[in-house]
């Protein structure tokens, strides 16, 4: 096994293991840092790695979640950021993030604590670009 596998397999326990811990926070933003780059073939990994950097990326974990999860979010360019959270209904439940980011991966913490069990949608909006990632709130 690889070592960047035997890193993620790591990270993902510690995550699970301390969902609240500022450290798990930044294990996660590596992780996202991560995502793609695990292909063997050099032209889709390069193809993924160049996709990451010019487009907006959003994850969270773990998911489904009980009563919080850690939204990972990668921004290709400094600006205006808003991560929102919304039901299924479109009813906006929650604002993570509404603020000038700089480039790079970030971390927001969403507690659901207050929300009844289902489906939440977190969709991340900067220069006129949108990505959005369905986080499962199980009780």
């Amino acid at each position: 096994m690889g070592d960047k596998v035997k890193a993620t397999e790591y990270f993902r326990s510690l995550i699970a293991s301390y969902p609240k811990d500022p450290l798990s926070a930044l294990a996660l933003a590596t992780l996202g840092e991560w995502a793609g780059g695990a292909s063997t073939n050099q032209q889709k990994s390069a193809r993924t790695e160049n996709t990451i950097k010019t487009s907006l990326f959003l994850e969270n974990y773990p998911n489904p979640f009980n009563p919080s999860t850690v939204v990972s979010f990668s921004v290709p360019e400094a600006g205006l950021v808003t991560l929102k959270i919304f039901d299924l209904l479109g009813r906006e439940v929650a604002t993570l993030v509404n603020e000038f980011t700089t480039v790079g991966t970030h971390v927001a913490i969403f507690n659901g604590s207050s929300l009844s069990s289902g489906m939440y949608v977190a969709r991340l909006q900067m220069a006129g670009k949108t990505a959005a990632a369905k986080l499962l709130l199980a009780r």
